[in-house]
């Protein structure tokens, strides 16, 4: 027998297990077998006996139940059963009905072979109705010569199936080739290492779920989910190793991160003793400020300001006396000023009454002047126009009448001249109205042009017709000698003679035809002649119509142009008018009695009068002036007065408050001092505040700093930075500086810490520690463990190395696999018919990592290491997982997986879609998008991916791929089908298929042999008797 390379299934034996006491049946050389029958006969059931049963060994309902539905497919590997399934294994082994065995030990065996080896993968079981004396066990047996017979005995020497125990000793001879299992979970443990070599027996548990659902006609009927095939998929691809590359380099980061952190802690408690410092430092001067520096200044200012003040004051009262006498003598003077101008203003008020009054008197004459000179010009202008206007009346009638006489009049003669020789003319002439006459003259030019082009077409048809008359005349003169010429001889002479007269009748009809033509024509020019009597003027003188078109163009013009003239006329006759009744009203406007020369003299004589008449202007406002500065001379000697007492008074007091300040300054100068002396140690390095100079001066340039630090806020943030306080002021123990101290060793700084949190010395808060001896020490720490984190990092970037190439290869392998599987889904596939193509797109996010990876040519891969370092810090910098290493280990399998990066997508190429034209498989195409076969492709195809992913993870290259179909391509027509069944064997699959009878002529393709079995159920049935199944073979396919 020739093997494939793979294990491949040989033999399918039954003993006494379901409607079989004993069933031995054959595979194809390739393990392929198809089994045909009736609905109900058993086929399905039969195929259950040994598929997926013997794959991992769970007897479990769904391994002889059809799937539900795809959601199971990526959620579990554990396999439970369910109420809601009607098979069991009780059943399968018992048989059905009301017949089925109520106790019975049977077996179930599958043998399988490759060039390597051969497998036979088993179970017995014994059951009874009553649930009493259940065993099952399952077995397993390998010899590495595939020719050799293994003698697998199953039966006593009366044929009935062996118990457990009788099994393991009727088979002893086989030693370590054979296994026995008590459990399942032992059974499928040595198949997933042994037959398969798996890493782990998770793999042969996903790879038995798949072939459960691939088993099931769910996949067909259009209702189950797409999505879960994906995440399958995706699921199927061999992952990168966790404990070996994953796990290292999330603990290596871990450890990192541990490191950096404790580094940051003791930076952080630097940072915090800094700040301890800096709050005692700057608070402190802010409560010193407020308590002390603050009145400090504000003495020493009011002191600065005291003495300054008592030499003003004895200024001032020197001033005051001499600003009294001063205003004094202001006062005398303004009053004599008063009094004389009182009296002026007198005066002046009696010669501006007169002013006005000759005012009044010039303004009128002014107007009556200005009023009669105004309608003098306007009488003058009128005048001017009309005369104007009377000479262009005048002119114009002129040329009313040149127009009549020298233009119009010889224009009629030459018309009136035409009208005797040419009637029609005449008549339009007879017209009287002008306009009316010249375009009854242009209607005529109109006719008569149309007239002539009529006529001279006529002529033109005329002289074609008579050439035509004498080319048909010739035409039979030469036709009668071609009739002769070719016709000769005794035997054509009549021939000859008939054919002249027919040549003879034919051209004399044809010309007689053109001549009555010609004759209607000659008819039809007469009567145009004998209607239009001035036609035969136009045609004997040509230039007889350009010329009256000229005569008429002039006399159009002339018409215009006399029109023109006579609108101008009755305009200028209006403007007449119009000016005559202005002059007329002006006139009767006239001022009587109005004498110019007089006017003029009496406005000069009043423009003397006034000139003679001065008014001084000033006199009300110096007045006025001189009493506002009397009353303000008299407030201002009262003023001064006051203030002089008043200065007296305040430089007594002032002499007594200097006094009383200078002792105040002295005592805070002392507190200040010693104060300055605590705050020493907590000044910043390169400030030194030893002296009340020094600290004013400092407060002056910081003056915005210490107003931010209050010093009521000294002991609360001091405590807070010890106890590494939220701001709910709430101790973090592993934060809090005392436990940072005892961590590191420095105990006695610690309990300083612990014991008094702050201290009051000279009103100063401090803490009860050397400040700078601990920051001195966790400095030291510092570069010791920034050492160690170095150290870390360079094995860290290791890792995370071995990591990114393992990245690289699992990326490059898996878009590789996609294009291996699309070359198989591709080959055998018609152009016309359904297409499948497997796509691989980056998800967002990781779209430039996955080009780099794949890319071997780069040297940097800056976004694949971007995306690395992003994934390793979501769950190493996650808290909740600090301290569970399973949980940790775990997030970090998962988020460093890189099959989450990708995601896969299925298209479909439909048989009416345009060439190249796919789309995407997904929930919707399968439920109602597609048809039947496309349907059954788009989920069975993408399905069998799954099992050839995990499949390729075996170690074992001879690892056996075999699924099974039930209703094999039921929706498929056979050609599609026979192409379904050669992707299947290309994919490196054996099959077991179950079809109705007659319809295994689909699974017979090219390439792909296959043996049928008809499976037949009893023809006798319900009787509460036992009846086996009959198995025949159907046929074999090579």
């Amino acid at each position: 027998m020739v093997m494939t390379s793979r294990l491949s299934p040989t033999l399918f034996y039954l003993q006494d297990f379901n409607q079989y006491h004993v069933l031995a049946l054959t595979a194809s050389e390739m393990g392929n077998m198809t089994l045909v029958g009736r609905n109900t006969a058993g086929k399905t059931t039969l195929a259950n006996c040994f598929y997926p049963m013997l794959i991992d060994g769970s007897i479990a309902t769904p391994s002889f139940n059809a799937a539900k539905g795809t959601e199971k497919l990526d959620q579990s590997t554990t396999v439970r059963n369910s109420k809601q399934d009607s098979r069991t294994f009780e059943s399968m082994l018992l048989g059905f009905g009301p017949g089925a065995k109520k106790v019975r030990t049977g077996y179930a065996c599958m043998l399988l072979k490759s060039p390597q080896r051969q497998v036979i993968l088993g179970i017995g079981a014994h059951r009874a109705t009553d649930g009493s004396r259940s065993k099952t066990w399952w077995f397993v047996a390998i010899d590495s010569d595939p020719d050799r017979v293994i003698s697998l005995i199953t039966t006593d020497a009366e044929g009935r199936s062996l118990e457990k125990e009788a099994f393991i000793q009727q088979n002893e001879a086989l030693g370590e080739q054979l296994r026995v299992f008590s459990r399942a979970d032992d059974y499928r443990a040595y198949i997933a290492k042994t037959v398969y070599e798996f890493e782990d027996v998770e793999s042969l548990a996903k790879l038995a779920n798949t072939y459960r659902l691939l088993a099931s006609p769910i996949l067909t009927g259009g209702n189950a989910r797409f999505q879960p095939i994906l995440a399958a998929l995706k699921e199927a691809q061999e992952p990168i190793d966790a404990p070996g590359i994953i796990y290292p380099v999330a603990d290596m980061q871990r450890k990192l991160n541990q490191q950096q952190a404790l580094l940051s802690q003791i930076k952080s408690a630097q940072n915090r003793l800094q700040r301890i410092k800096s709050v005692i430092f700057w608070g402190n001067l802010n409560g010193l400020k407020t308590q002390h520096l603050n009145r400090y200044t504000d003495l020493d200012d009011q002191i600065q300001g005291e003495q300054t003040a008592l030499i003003e004051i004895s200024k001032q009262i020197t001033e005051f006396q001499e600003q009294l006498r001063l205003t004094q003598d202001s006062i005398s003077h303004t009053q004599t000023e008063i009094d004389m101008l009182a009296e002026q203003e007198r005066v002046q008020k009696t010669i501006q009454e007169r002013r006005n009054t000759l005012k009044q008197k010039q303004t009128l004459l002014n107007q009556q002047l200005e009023q009669y000179r105004r309608q003098q010009q306007q009488l003058a202008e009128l005048n001017q126009e009309l005369t104007h206007i009377n000479e262009n009346f005048r002119q114009n009638e002129q040329k009313m009448n040149q127009i009549e006489q020298q233009q119009l009049t010889p224009i009629l003669t030459v018309l009136n001249s035409r009208s005797a020789t040419y009637t029609q003319l005449g008549r339009v002439l007879a017209e009287v109205d002008r306009q009316a006459q010249l375009s009854a003259l242009r209607t005529y030019l109109s006719s008569m042009n149309q007239e002539i082009m009529t006529y001279q077409s006529r002529q033109t048809t005329m002289q074609q017709l008579t050439a035509s008359i004498k080319i048909v005349n010739g035409m039979q003169t030469k036709m009668g000698e071609a009739i002769d010429k070719r016709l000769q001889g005794p035997f054509v002479a009549r021939s000859r003679e008939e054919l002249q007269v027919d040549n003879l009748k034919i051209h004399q009809r044809g010309a007689g035809q053109m001549s009555d033509e010609y004759n209607e024509l000659v008819t039809e020019e007469q009567q145009q002649l004998a209607q239009q009597p001035d036609l035969k003027l136009y045609l004997t003188d040509e230039d007889a119509l350009n010329q009256l078109r000229d005569t008429i163009d002039d006399y159009e013009n002339t018409l215009d142009e006399l029109t023109e003239v006579q609108q101008k006329q009755e305009q200028l006759t209006h403007d007449q008018g119009s000016i005559r009744q202005q002059i007329q009203r002006l006139e009767e406007s006239l001022l009587s009695d109005f004498n110019e020369a007089d006017t003029l003299a009496e406005l000069d004589r009043l423009t003397a009068e006034l000139e003679t008449l001065g008014v001084d202007l000033t006199i009300g406002d110096r007045l006025r002036t001189a009493k506002q500065n009397l009353n303000q001379f008299q407030e201002q000697l009262n003023q001064f007065s006051q203030q002089s007492n008043q200065a007296i008074g305040s430089r007594k007091t002032t002499q007594e408050q200097l006094a009383t300040h200078q002792s105040e300054l002295q005592t805070e100068l002392t507190i200040i001092e010693n104060a300055l002396a605590v705050l020493l140690p907590y000044n910043p390095e390169v400030i030194k505040l030893k002296t009340v100079a020094d600290v004013l001066t400092f407060e002056q340039s910081n003056r915005s700093k210490i107003r931010q630090n209050p010093s009521s806020d000294v002991g609360v943030a001091v405590r807070n930075a010890i106890n590494g306080s939220t701001a709910h002021q709430i101790r973090i123990e592993i934060n809090a500086l005392d436990t940072i101290f005892e961590q590191r060793g420095y105990s006695v700084i610690a309990s300083e810490m612990r014991q008094q949190r702050t201290a009051n010395e000279m009103g100063m808060t401090v803490v009860a520690f050397d400040i700078n001896k601990a920051i001195k020490v966790m400095q030291e720490d510092e570069q010791r463990l920034t050492e160690a984190v170095n150290e870390s990092q360079k094995g860290n970037n290791v890792a995370i190395q071995t990591y990114t190439t393992a990245v690289m290869h699992s990326i490059v392998d898996q878009y590789k696999a996609v294009a291996t599987y699309n070359e198989m889904l591709a080959e055998g596939q018609r152009a016309d018919g359904i297409q499948l193509r497997i796509e691989l797109h980056p998800q967002l996010g990781t779209f430039d990592a996955i080009n780099e990876a794949r890319d071997a040519q780069l040297d940097q891969r800056p976004a694949l290491r971007d995306l690395i370092l992003s994934k390793i810090g979501q769950f190493t910098n996650d808290e909740t997982l600090a301290n569970d290493d399973d949980a940790f280990f775990k997030a970090a399998k998962e988020t460093l997986d890189t099959r989450d990066w990708s995601v896969f997508r299925v298209m479909i190429h439909r048989r009416q879609s345009a060439a190249g034209e796919f789309e995407v498989v997904d929930d919707t195409f399968v439920r109602s998008g597609g048809s039947g076969a496309e349907k059954a492709q788009a989920m069975v195809l993408p399905l069998l991916l799954v099992p050839k992913m995990i499949l390729g993870q075996a170690k074992r290259k001879d690892a056996p791929h075999v699924v099974m179909f039930d209703e094999f391509a039921d929706k498929l027509d056979a050609d599609t089908a026979k192409v379904f069944a050669q992707t299947i064997s290309r994919f490196g699959f054996s099959f077991i298929a179950t079809m109705p009878s007659g319809g295994q002529t689909k699974v017979l393709a090219d390439g792909v042999e296959n043996v049928a079995w008809e499976v037949l159920a009893p023809q006798t049935q319900n009787d509460g008797k036992f009846h086996t199944n009959q198995v025949r073979p159907a046929l074999v396919w090579r």
